[in-house]
């Protein structure tokens, strides 16, 4: 991370404190903008952390990595056994949980998504996806798979769907806690707490990000957006054309291969036709012949008698 996030802009900042829970864990100073001294021994150390619980080497692990949080994450299984829980009645949600082998890892899941169920918004534990993803982000410009300029990028664009899915910082926190948990799958009151009182902290401390950043914080502006929406339905519409042509080059295409087809198919009865002719005409003369021989031979016979 470079000096430049010292004068980080508001909205830069907002993005950033989406990781700040994280951040706070690791003990990274919020004074500084949670940044890290890049020594040797700081990067060798993130690297580690990387490839230790992400399996990333390299600009395309991290790339994956990313993807998967901002398209899946684990509050798709959290939707998924939310949905399913939805559809059964208090007593039919107990009688399920009681078929599920005692502590295992989905046992205590459903139990979580269970208790959350009513009292996350919508988005449930996505709060935890996107936290960890601006923390990707930064670690993965600390140790150079990205560049500065890209990890903010990415950021700012999480940021905003992360703004439009809670309604402030508070139940931000809260779902950010719950995804935690949930990714542990164990239910463990001192590490819930642990990650509460980094929450409260947040909440309360006046210097933290969270009390400093309004969470509704204009984000995008305006013009850009409107010029970005713009630019994405010129986009959509070139390629919905590129892929009508393409459709109607295909159609086109198929329609020769099917006339070719058809004209072959139909030179080649013909061919058996014209080939099958002659051979019937022939069969029909010797069967005259033959006829009119024994007709000869009859009358032969007559005579004789």
């Amino acid at each position: 991370m470079s000096s430049k996030q010292a004068t980080l802009d508001p909205t830069d900042l907002w993005g950033l404190a989406l990781g700040a829970v994280l951040f706070e864990m690791n003990g990274y100073d919020a004074a500084n903008n949670y940044e890290i001294e890049p020594t040797e021994e700081n990067l060798e150390a993130i690297r580690r952390s990387l490839k230790r619980g992400w399996g990333i080497e390299s600009t395309e692990d991290l790339m994956n990595n990313l993807r998967w949080l901002q398209e899946e994450g684990h509050r798709t299984s959290f939707y998924e056994m939310r949905s399913f829980l939805s559809t059964l009645s208090m007593a039919d949600q107990s009688a399920f949980l009681e078929t599920l082998p005692k502590n295992t890892e989905k046992h205590m899941q459903y139990i979580l998504v269970k208790a959350y169920m009513h009292k996350l918004p919508l988005a449930g534990i996505a709060a935890w996806d996107f936290g960890r993803y601006v923390d990707l982000c930064r670690m993965g410009a600390f140790v150079g798979y990205i560049s500065e300029e890209t990890s903010w990028e990415l950021i700012r664009k999480v940021a905003v769907v992360a703004q439009e899915s809670y309604s402030g910082w508070l139940e931000y926190g809260i779902s950010y806690v719950a995804g935690r948990q949930f990714w542990l799958g164990t239910i463990s009151e001192e590490k819930a707490k642990q990650h509460t009182d980094y929450v409260r902290s947040l909440v309360l401390n006046k210097d933290s990000l969270w009390r400093r950043l309004d969470w509704n914080l204009k984000l995008v502006d305006e013009e850009e957006a409107e010029e970005a929406a713009e630019a994405e339905e010129v986009e959509a519409e070139a390629v919905e054309t590129v892929v009508v042509e393409k459709e109607e080059l295909e159609a086109e295409a198929m329609e020769t291969v099917v006339a070719e087809t058809v004209e072959v198919q139909t030179e080649a009865v013909e061919s058996e036709i014209a080939q099958a002719e002659p051979a019937e005409v022939t069969a029909k003369d010797a069967e005259t012949e033959h006829i009119e021989v024994a007709t000869e031979e009859a009358e032969t016979e007559t005579r004789q008698k």
